[in-house]
């Protein structure tokens, strides 16, 4: 019985200790500005991924018939059974060019990371580029400009998988192999925490706004958060 005790007192003690050193390690990652930027940067952009992806469809679907109109695909007296047919098709035409588009950049990420200064200046420019397309995308739909708003997707979602494999590569590094796991779970607890705060906002200003309104919002606030807190080493 005693040596029961002195056992569970033992892996008590030792679990403690574990936990104290973990805390102390992420209290130092946070308070060094690198390594803050990074983690941070990278939770960022993975929450306004998460954040628009849900209003990639609609506006697909609102924008789409419009889109086979103007190019002659479906003629514009066609019955609305037709032209909701033909928009079904090519939604899925389309998800299909973004997941082999998004195998194409992540295949290549280092390499296009490699026309950069350094991988934190990749991210940095990627956040840029994909604000910028982001508030394109808010213009197009605003201008109900159909063509523009599919390729600006499709290079959403290049961005979206060039950045990633550079984001785990810079944060695994900050603490070395013994503590990868904890900073990854430290980035996924940001990326839920920034997402918890995003989505009632976008949802808020998508429905009761407009969604071009809920996208330039987003291309606006993440490239002054960007510049404001995240760029730079």
């Amino acid at each position: 019985s005693s040596s029961s005790s002195s056992s569970t007192v033992s892996v008590l003690s030792s679990f403690c200790q574990l936990i104290h050193s973990e805390v102390n390690a992420l209290l130092t990652l946070l308070r060094v500005d690198s390594s803050r930027k990074r983690i941070v940067s990278a939770s960022f952009f993975q929450s306004l991924h998460k954040g628009l992806k849900d209003y990639i469809q609609p506006v697909m679907v609102k924008l789409g018939g419009a889109m086979l109109v103007d190019f002659r695909i479906v003629n514009q007296d066609a019955p609305h059974e037709d032209k909701q047919r033909a928009v079904k098709v090519l939604v899925g035409v389309l998800y299909a060019l973004f997941y082999l588009i998004s195998c194409a950049g992540t295949r290549n990420a280092y390499r296009i990371a490699g026309l950069f200064s350094s991988e934190k200046a990749a991210m940095d420019r990627l956040l840029d580029l994909f604000c910028l397309l982001t508030i394109g995308i808010a213009v197009s739909v605003a201008l109900r400009t159909a063509w523009p708003v599919m390729p600006m997707y499709l290079l959403l979602y290049f961005i979206m998988n060039v950045r990633r494999p550079v984001s785990v590569s810079q944060i695994s590094e900050l603490m070395g192999r013994e503590r990868r796991a904890t900073v990854m779970s430290v980035e996924s607890l940001l990326v839920s925490i920034f997402v918890f705060v995003l989505a009632p906002i976008l949802g808020v200003v998508a429905n009761y706004v407009a969604i071009e309104a809920m996208f330039l919002a987003v291309g606006i606030g993440g490239l002054a958060v960007n510049y404001a807190l995240l760029v730079g080493s």
